[in-house]
């Protein structure tokens, strides 16, 4: 009865489609496809999902909807769904999905394999990605660019080549808000300096630090004033024996805050101070609280390189008169649950605080058991000695899940993972669903794919989402010609 059913289905879907296709029998094998599409939640405004089945060679896929339908047929096994149905499959199967189906030709005609689904949700994603492009290998940082993705579409334009400034350093990009028109980003070596952008106006910001090196990791205040910046005497080291291959540690940090009007800058002593590690600070979305990662200084960091954890503690800030509060709260204690967090984000709607767990230090890139971890805000108590946490295992992989940032909906979360072969960074995005729970993640889509990421061998670092394209002719990195907006020296 259920082989019947399905064999009917598939006839009207065929039926349905603007080629045709005699389905001559099934199987209940089930396809695998890179990327791995099968089971995802994804945006009603996403591109199209194309996908490539290895192996397979001539075959035919069938995408239906409730009402409509698709039916594609390639000789290699890769299928490029074009955008004008795509769109509009998507647009009439909001609240509900996409089946797919794969049929493979045999000499007696097509076989169809077992379908699988993709839900289509209501909540749209930013229309635009952020991210640097960068080589793997330990010593070609110099060969990095800037890019801005649209997430509607394949279009990619490069913000920034570091070519142009003879292989300098492109490091840390910030969005106010996720506002395109609003924002920062670091260059070391030549033409060093924090950049910002306000809107067609371009300013340089000179932050220099006496203690421990260039400040790092920004994150706005929603005013816009205010930059939270950590700033960290850093090093790198690579593994001979350790299962993870090489570490980033630090031999100092603290966390301030830059007033970019004034040149002010503010810090406390929960947040600077000599017995620890402050790193990684995030403003909650109403600004009322600076969030950072903490641990307890060592004195060889590289003798206790594996014994370094870091906490998650918030402080009050007042933005009208630049105070801090007098006390921090901890939401998730290293020492008691033997982890360490990275990485704390807030949604814009200030409900869930996103971080990466690893086993220790700082630096979850590096770290193949790095996880995404989410702690409800709204079921916080201060007077409680920690939050609970729980982890995104639906997103999370046996590989590295680390780097992430939020959509201005806060319905979807976009990270860093080396799921695919434990080398390159790719985006990843998931669903959020009111009560935290996640999705299945899924590949930023390409055109192609597989020759788009095996070919061209890059690193996709810092994902951040924007709602709009960054609408600016080039960077200008000439500190001559560069207005400087203010000095900032923090002592």
């Amino acid at each position: 009865m259920k082989q019947t059913i399905y064999f009917l289905l598939l006839t009207w879907l065929v039926a349905s489609c603007n080629r045709t296709i005699d389905i001559v029998d099934f199987t209940d094998d089930e396809p695998i496809v890179y990327p791995d599409y099968r089971g995802v939640v994804v945006p009603v405004n996403i591109a199209p999902l194309c996908f490539s089945v290895d192996g397979i060679g001539t075959a035919a896929l069938v995408v239906k909807g409730k009402c409509d339908s698709l039916c594609l047929t390639t000789d290699n096994g890769s299928f490029n769904i074009p955008q004008k149905q795509w769109k509009r499959l998507l647009a009439d199967n909001v609240g509900g999905g996409l089946d797919l189906t794969i049929c493979k030709k045999s000499d007696e005609g097509w076989v169809a394999m077992k379908p699988f689904r993709i839900e289509v949700s209501a909540d749209s994603i930013d229309q635009y990605l952020v991210y640097r492009r960068l080589n793997p290998g330990y010593g070609l940082w110099n060969r990095m660019s800037l890019c801005q993705r649209c997430l509607e579409n394949y279009d990619e334009e490069v913000i920034y080549d570091n070519k142009e400034g003879r292989g300098n350093c492109i490091n840390c990009h910030s969005f106010c808000n996720g506002n395109p028109n609003k924002w920062q980003v670091h260059i070391r070596m030549r033409h060093g300096g924090t950049y910002l952008f306000d809107g067609n106006v371009q300013s340089l910001l000179k932050l220099k630090d006496r203690s421990h090196g260039n400040p790092v990791y920004p994150s706005w205040h929603p005013s816009g004033r205010y930059i939270a910046y950590s700033n960290n005497n850093t090093f790198f080291l690579i593994h001979t024996l350790d299962h993870n291959r090489w570490e980033v540690m630090d031999d100092g940090s603290d966390v301030f805050v830059a007033d970019i009007e004034t040149g002010e800058q503010y810090r406390s002593s929960l947040t600077s101070s000599d017995s620890s590690f402050e790193t990684f600070p995030a403003f909650s979305p109403d600004g009322r609280y600076l969030y950072f990662c903490t641990a307890e200084a060592a004195g060889n960091v590289i003798a206790s390189f594996d014994s370094v954890r870091y906490s998650i503690c918030r402080i009050e800030f007042n933005a009208q008169n630049h105070s801090f509060g007098n006390h921090v709260d901890t939401l998730y204690n290293a020492d008691l649950d033997g982890g360490s967090a990275s990485f704390p984000r807030i949604s814009p709607d200030g409900r869930w605080l996103c971080f990466t767990r690893s086993s220790y230090g700082n630096f979850s890139i590096c770290h193949r058991d790095a996880d995404l971890c989410m702690i409800d805000l709204n079921a916080y108590d201060s007077a409680d000695s920690v939050a609970r946490y729980v982890k995104l295992d639906n997103a999370n992989s046996s590989q590295v899940d680390s780097y992430h940032s939020w959509s201005s909906n806060s319905r979807w979360i976009v990270f860093s993972s080396k799921r695919d072969d434990a080398i390159y960074t790719k985006p990843y995005f998931a669903h959020i669903n009111a009560d935290g729970s996640v999705s299945k993640a899924f590949l930023l889509p390409q055109r192609d794919a597989r020759n788009r990421y095996d070919l061209e061998m890059d690193c996709y670092n810092l994902p951040e989402m924007i709602r709009s394209r960054i609408k600016i002719d080039r960077i200008i990195l000439d500190t001559a010609s560069t207005n400087t907006k203010t000095q900032v020296s923090v002592n």
